[in-house]
Formats: structure tokens, sequence, C-alpha cells
């Protein structure tokens, strides 16, 4: 059993660096993206890999993590919120769930409207608003590069109770 626990932490620690390799390196957008930056259908393509990236690393990360807290010596059932270290992991998953939600909330919603806007401004219907799409990318990466430190900074406690 030792060799299953070995690889779930191998994938999750995998995963985790994917993610944060990923949203920390969009930190300077401007910079890592391979296109030509200041082209609204550069950013788009950019940040939609980048969720593809996000949503796979969440699935690692939540299978494997699910496995390792069955097998944590100071798990005592799902819904036991006994001890601080329950109180903690409770916490770290109501991160990762707002984490999940607000990657849904970009996908869904903001996404296919800034693609609406970038259709639109090609057919000469409307001006783009160009400026407001580019704050509105940046402030869903620092959202989420928050609560990336967040979810490390509960981890990194709960790791050091064991």
């Amino acid at each position: 059993m030792t060799w299953t626990l070995t690889l779930a932490y191998a994938v999750h620690i995998l995963s985790t660096v994917m993610w944060l390799g990923a949203v920390l390196s969009l930190f300077d957008i401007d910079r890592t993206l391979p296109q030509k930056p200041d082209t609204p259908e550069a950013w788009l393509r950019g940040y939609r890999v980048y969720l593809r990236l996000a949503w796979m690393a969440l699935a690692f990360l939540w299978a494997t993590g699910m496995f390792q807290m069955s097998r944590h010596p100071l798990y005592t059932g799902m819904l036991d919120f006994s001890t601080a270290w329950a109180k903690a992991l409770l916490f770290k998953h109501l991160l990762v769930l707002v984490w999940m939600a607000f990657l849904g909330y970009q996908q869904l919603v903001q996404i296919p409207r800034w693609e609406r806007w970038s259709l639109a401004f090609r057919a000469g219907k409307t001006e783009h608003p160009w400026e407001k799409v580019r704050r509105e990318i940046r402030r869903g990466l620092r959202v989420q590069q928050i609560l990336a430190l967040f979810v490390l900074v509960v981890t990194a406690w709960l790791r050091a109770q064991a």
C-alpha cells in the first residue's frame, strides 16, 4: 500500500507544480504570451490554455489529495472537525471550492463575454473595450494567485501538524 501513497504524493506534487507554474507564469501576462501581447485574441488564447491546465491540475489535486487525506494519521473521518488539523483541512477544502467556483465563472461567463466582444469588434459592430478585458483578465489572475498563496500556506501548516 506504500507504493500507492507514494504515487499519490508524486502526482499531487506534479499537479501542484503544474498549477502554480501556470498561474505564476502569467503574473506578467504581457511578457509570457507567445503571440503579439497587444491583441485580444492572444490574451484570450493564452487564458484558455491556462484554464485547461488549471482544471486538469485541479482534478489530479482533488483525487490525490482525497486519497492522501484518508491515509493521514490525524484524519478521524468525514465531518469530524474536532481537531485544529481537521478545521484547517476544512478551510483548505473551502479555499479549493472557491477556486473551482472562480474558474467556472471565468470559463462559463467571462470568456464567452470577452469572445462576443471580440467578434462584434471584428464585425465592426462595436468598439472593443480592450482595456477593460485586459484589466478583468489581470484581476482574475491576481485572485487566483492570492488563492494559491492561501492554499499553500494552509497546506504548509497542515503538513507541520503531522
